[in-house]
């Protein structure tokens, strides 16, 4: 119909189906796959685990600083009890560490922080910030009292920005999110 040939129509079929556009079934047909958020934002997940630009750090921060606030306002005004039941497991976590390892704190932080963004009930801006949660660039080792220090300065910041989501407070839930990236997240 196009007046292509079937070696150009195969290369773009097969195009399409690396993207997970369409599913090629030998035998069976060519079938459009459902397109989900994930696959859309795929070339940004895959752009910042291999972009090895010493400014991506500082971009991913930067842009946390621009849009979790935000979102911390969103998610107490939308959070719902399941949102605080996970807020409440996420602090019971923290506040059961005893070995005061750096990365494990770190996962925590970072679940939730996403916890947080689920709160917000949009489900694009969840999307768009599991990458720059997940990768945001580990904070400076501390060992020592410092770690303990930090984790407890970690507990009472979640501590805050969890009372605030629970009473609905949305401007406190900004104010102490904008806080902790300021001064504690990693």
């Amino acid at each position: 119909m196009f007046g292509v040939s079937r070696t150009s129509l195969r290369e773009a079929l097969q195009m399409l189906s690396v993207q997970g556009l369409i599913a090629i079934k030998k035998g069976s047909g060519i079938y459009v796959n459902n397109y989900s958020l994930s696959q859309a934002l795929s070339p940004l997940n895959r752009y910042s685990k291999l972009s090895i630009s010493i400014e991506i750090p500082d971009y991913i921060f930067s842009a946390r600083n621009l849009f979790e606030p935000q979102i911390a306002l969103i998610a107490a005004e939308k959070r719902d009890e399941y949102d605080i039941q996970r807020l409440e497991e996420n602090i019971s976590t923290l506040n059961n560490q005893k070995n005061y390892e750096v990365n494990i704190l770190q996962i925590i932080d970072k679940d939730f922080r996403f916890n947080v963004c689920k709160a917000a009930k949009n489900r694009i801006v969840t999307a768009l910030m599991e990458p720059l949660i997940r990768l945001s660039p580990v904070r400076a080792a501390v060992a020592g009292s410092e770690l303990e220090s930090t984790l407890n300065a970690i507990i009472t910041s979640h501590q805050t920005i969890y009372k605030a989501t629970m009473q609905k407070d949305t401007v406190g839930a900004r104010d102490a999110m904008i806080d902790h990236l300021a001064n504690l997240a990693f």
